[in-house]
């Protein structure tokens, strides 16, 4: 897969994509869409990500309309499912190709009679796990989804990081509804 492979002006082009959330299997993923289209023509706006680890691009489904009226300048969110089996590359990379185009059946590859292609490289991590360290109520240890009202615990998020330098690293525990964080 080769990111930044179609830079014949010698600039890089990959700029209108930008990814919103962490890809993380059985999730759901957001991305933000940067879309000129003076076409004349409805534009049409695919994603691939190879979800096998294994170089070959699959169809995202996006939850959002993914078309584009002519004559507009756009911006939009789109969001999709990670597939709970995504399996990524053993360095934790993970390729994608969006494509933009007026033709309503594009595929990963192949020419088009219009449009713009864009690959990127990206980091993704496992999906993080979390344990029961120590709880007020002793039922909670055997049957963890068993929570009672009032009762405090407390956990670990262990997070699987890839090797090498990150930057802007954020990590979000969100808890269930009707449970708090108490200091």
């Amino acid at each position: 897969m080769m990111t930044g492979g179609d830079d014949n002006t010698g600039m890089d082009d990959e700029d209108g994509v930008k990814f919103l959330t962490p890809l993380i299997p059985g999730a759901e993923a957001c991305i933000e869409v940067k879309v000129v289209n003076n076409s004349g023509s409805t534009a049409y706006f695919y994603g691939f990500m190879d979800f096998a680890g294994d170089g070959t691009l699959t169809p995202i489904t996006f939850s959002q309309s993914s078309s584009f009226s002519t004559g507009s300048t756009i911006t939009r969110k789109l969001c999709f499912i990670v597939p709970v089996d995504a399996k990524f590359s053993t360095n934790g990379e993970l390729f994608a190709r969006f494509r933009l185009s007026t033709d309503a059946e594009l595929g990963s590859t192949g020419s088009a009679p219009d449009g713009e292609v864009e690959d990127y490289r990206i980091q993704v991590i496992e999906k993080p796990v979390k344990s029961i360290k120590s709880t007020s109520e002793a039922h909670t240890l055997e049957a963890p989804s068993q929570l009672t009202i009032g009762e405090v615990i407390k956990y670990r998020l262990r997070v699987a990081l890839p090797e090498g330098q990150l930057t802007n690293v954020q990590i979000t525990d969100r808890l269930p509804a009707g449970l708090q964080y108490i200091a």
